[in-house]
């Protein structure tokens, strides 16, 4: 069975470092860090009950990988994330690369979209364009800024110096 191929390539052990289940996506950091879509379900995500929930942190990721089997979407993605974060990469398939060439050459002459700050995103954009509208009608990409919602006072402030207010 594909799940008992998984479990058999898991070499070593260590502790779980740090789990994180989000609405799409799980990580689990022990050896290295793993990653997993979370399953979607019928039931709402507070329905959905995780064997020792609270103390995953600390336990063996061999035992945690062991979710995988289990019926529970959440817990069939933790341990999936916990196969993942203990399979070592083929160190002779990894070659060290520059980012900001790497998505240059692949962006080359199509649209690329970049979510975040990188600090490459105007070489990047030397390389790559955005369609507007019509195919004629060819742009260069920039950086678009979100809009600025206003916070009501009654919201809590976590920057600067000023300290959280309810």
């Amino acid at each position: 069975m594909l799940i008992d191929d998984l479990l058999a390539a898991v070499a070593g052990d260590a502790p779980v470092r740090h789990v994180f289940v989000g609405a799409h996506l799980t990580v689990v950091c022990s050896r290295g860090c793993g990653l997993a879509s979370t399953f979607a379900s019928s039931q709402p995500h507070r329905r959905m009950k995780v064997r020792d929930a609270g103390w995953l942190v600390g336990k063996r990721a061999y035992d945690l990988a062991q979710y995988v089997r289990s019926d529970n979407p959440i817990e069939a993605a933790i341990g999936l994330a916990t196969v993942n974060s203990l399979l070592a990469p083929d160190e002779r398939a990894l070659e060290p690369i520059n980012g900001a060439d790497y998505l240059a050459y692949l962006g080359r002459g199509r649209t690329v979209a970049l979510v975040g700050h990188f600090p490459f995103r105007h070489e990047a954009a030397g390389s790559a364009s955005a369609s507007c509208g019509s195919s004629s009608s060819t742009r260069r990409t920039a950086t678009i800024r979100p809009r600025r919602r206003r916070r009501s006072s009654r919201e809590p402030t976590w920057w600067g110096s000023r300290r959280a207010r309810w």
